[in-house]
């Protein structure tokens, strides 16, 4: 038994309040999301935030952002039509490709760090600096349960999938 959960399996009433605060919560994000004038989309942006570290493969960008190969390729053409990306040989396998940022996207992809740190910083203030402390790591903590959740689809037993690694700077 868990705080959230009775013996028989029925979910309690703080489950029951934070299911419908998400609901809100993500129809308030989508719509600050859109009124903003970001300098890409936020799909590109996880993208580029993958290679900030270095150059990579595409299969392995597909991997750590949890999308299949054929939309994270689309999201590649997307990027180096702009500019933001350069394709160079895979050292180790001539059929593909290795893909980092250019300078350009290293510009765009901290453009749009900085811009979502200050919306964020503006959502918080009144907040203790423990306070965001604390709401991150519970934030660090239900996006793992998601990426598990991913893993291993949820039936009428909790399970618990093997620990996922962060692929990108949670800061």
């Amino acid at each position: 038994m868990t705080a959230h959960r009775d013996e028989t399996g029925t979910v309690g009433p703080a489950v029951a309040l934070l299911e419908q605060d998400m609901a809100f919560l993500l129809r308030g994000l989508e719509s600050l999301y859109r009124r903003r004038k970001y300098p890409v989309e936020r799909a590109q942006y996880l993208l580029m935030l993958q290679l900030r570290d270095g150059p990579r493969a595409s299969g392995d960008l597909a991997v750590g952002l949890r999308l299949d190969h054929s939309t994270v390729t689309r999201q590649i053409a997307a990027l180096e039509r702009l500019g933001y990306l350069i394709r160079t040989p895979h050292p180790e396998d001539g059929r593909s490709a290795l893909l980092e940022l250019s300078a350009l996207g290293l510009l765009r992809c901290s453009e749009m760090q900085a811009m979502r740190r200050r919306g964020l910083s503006k959502l918080l203030c009144g907040w203790t600096d423990q306070e965001v402390t604390a709401f991150a790591g519970l934030v660090a903590r239900f996006n793992d349960a998601v990426c598990r959740a991913e893993v291993i689809p949820y039936d009428d037993e909790v399970q618990r999938a093997p620990d996922i690694q962060r692929t990108s700077d949670p800061s």
